[in-house]
């Protein structure tokens, strides 16, 4: 037979946890998917306030002479890798790809040299990763603290309903009291002793 439940049970616990869960991918997703914290970065770090070379910003330089020789593109297929002297700022052929690495090549005194920490992470990388990793910890904080106040400021329960349940419940302590005190002080019924002498 159906019966009427306070309250939903387990459910609530659940969906706490799956409510939890879910603000922290949320908070993953805005770091690491979207380009909030790169677009962040690179206007309050790098160009005052402005997101003017941002695409440039987000490439690499691959230079072709890097490719190995079996797969270096040739004859019409070079055509696509012409000479972009200032894509990378040296003269190579080069294309752009996607990603926060060293460059090939460094210039210094205009002479072009090899660079030893070609195609390993740049600093940049570093820097929007720890970024985005201070952006998630930040993230979580904000809402679950906002989610805290919200719910010291808007109670799941009434004030007057809180106060009258209060208030049935010290009623019904006090009349289970009354009813112990009553016991307590009602006389034990004594046996009949001319009964007991008429059996004798």
């Amino acid at each position: 037979m159906a019966a009427r439940a306070q309250d939903i049970g387990i459910w609530y616990a659940i969906l706490k946890g799956v409510t939890k869960i879910s603000v922290v991918v949320n908070g993953f997703v805005i770091a690491f998917v979207s380009e909030f914290v790169p677009r962040l970065y690179y206007t309050l770090g790098e160009h005052n306030d402005s997101l003017e070379g941002f695409v440039n910003h987000t490439l690499s330089c691959f230079a072709v002479d890097d490719f190995p020789e079996s797969e270096r593109p040739s004859g019409a297929a070079a055509v696509e890798f012409p000479l972009r002297i200032n894509s990378c700022g040296f003269n190579l052929s080069t294309y752009r790809f996607r990603g926060y690495y060293e460059r090939p090549k460094i210039t210094i005194l205009n002479t072009t040299l090899p660079n030893p920490n070609a195609y390993k992470f740049s600093t940049a990388y570093w820097h929007i990763l720890a970024a985005k990793l201070f952006f998630v910890v930040a993230f979580l904080h904000i809402v679950f603290g906002m989610t805290a106040i919200l719910a010291w400021i808007i109670p799941d329960v009434p004030k007057e309903v809180d106060n009258q349940v209060k208030r049935e419940n010290f009623l019904a302590r006090e009349a289970l009291r009354s009813a112990d005190q009553q016991d307590s002080v009602s006389p034990v019924p004594r046996e009949n002793s001319r009964g007991q002498d008429e059996m004798l």
